[in-house]
C-alpha cells in the first residue's frame, strides 16, 4: 500500500512587528500609510536586536482549528526569512502568547502582549528554517483553544541587520510524516552550501519564493542551473 504524507497547512490569521523608541505608540500599518505606502497588509515584517530605537519583534496568530481532523504526527512553524542589511546569521526565541491580547490592526510595542512560555530557543533563522510546535499545538488543542499564538524574538546580540519575514510564504503545517513536504528539518551540513541556497533565497524572494520549498528538495545544483537559466525555473 502506497504511504502518501498527508499536511495542513496554515497561514498567519494575524500578523504584525512592534518597533520600540519614538515608534513605540505606532502600529506598523499606520507607519505605513503616514508614508504613503499600501501594502494591502502584506509587507514583510521586521526583526532586530540592536541599540536605540531599532529594536523589533514580530506576532504571529494562527488558527488551528482544523488541525484536529488530521490525526498529525508533527507540527512545523516555516517561517520565511530573508536578510535585508545584515551580514551574520541570527538566531531567535519563540513566546506563547494570549492570541485575544493583541491584533494586527493595534499592535505596538508599548500595548504588545506578555510573553508567556517559551517555545523554541535559539532557533538559527535562514531560507531553511523549520521549528517543531507539536507539543505547543497539542496542549493548545488539548485546552480546547482554536488559536496558537506567539512572539518571534532575535536572541543574536547586537543583530542590527534587518531581518524579515514574509507573511504571505509563511505557514504551520500539521504533518503526518517526521518532515514538511519540500522541507528538510535542520540546516545542511555542508556550509558552503547553506549559504549558497540563503543567498539565492534572499535575491529571488519577492519574485519566485512561491517556489522555493520545491527548489530546496531538488538540491543546490537545480538552484544553480536556474540562477544561469531562469527558463528553467518552470521545468
Amino acid at each position: 500500500m502506497e504511504n502518501k504524507q498527508q499536511e495542513l497547512r496554515v497561514a498567519p490569521a494575524q500578523k504584525a512587528y512592534a518597533r520600540d523608541g519614538k515608534w513605540a505608540d505606532k502600529n506598523w500599518r499606520v507607519i505605513n500609510a503616514e508614508l504613503g505606502i499600501d501594502t494591502n497588509n502584506a509587507e514583510p515584517l521586521a526583526l532586530k536586536n540592536a541599540s536605540g530605537d531599532f529594536n523589533r519583534q514580530v506576532f504571529m496568530t494562527f488558527d488551528i482549528s482544523e488541525f484536529n481532523t488530521l490525526a498529525f504526527k508533527n507540527v512545523f512553524f516555516l517561517p520565511s526569512f530573508t536578510m535585508v542589511d545584515g551580514k551574520s546569521i541570527i538566531t531567535f526565541n519563540i513566546y506563547e502568547v494570549d492570541a485575544d491580547a493583541w491584533s494586527g490592526d493595534t499592535l505596538t510595542w508599548n500595548n504588545k502582549p506578555a510573553f508567556g512560555k517559551l517555545l523554541a530557543e535559539n532557533v538559527v533563522a535562514g531560507g531553511l528554517t523549520s521549528v517543531d510546535l507539536t507539543a505547543a499545538t497539542r496542549e493548545a488543542l488539548a485546552a480546547g483553544k482554536s488559536k496558537l499564538s506567539f512572539a518571534i524574538v532575535i536572541t543574536t546580540v547586537g543583530a542590527d541587520g534587518e531581518n524579515r519575514i514574509n507573511p504571505k510564504t509563511t505557514n504551520l503545517v500539521a504533518s503526518t510524516a517526521d518532515r514538511a513536504q519540500g522541507y528538510v528539518t535542520k540546516l545542511c551540513e555542508d556550509e558552503a552550501e547553506n549559504a549558497a541556497i540563503w543567498d539565492w533565497a534572499n535575491k529571488l524572494y519577492d519574485e519566485w519564493y512561491e517556489r522555493y520549498e520545491k527548489l530546496l528538495a531538488t538540491g543546490l545544483a537545480k538552484v544553480k542551473k536556474i540562477e544561469s537559466d531562469p527558463a528553467q525555473y518552470t521545468k
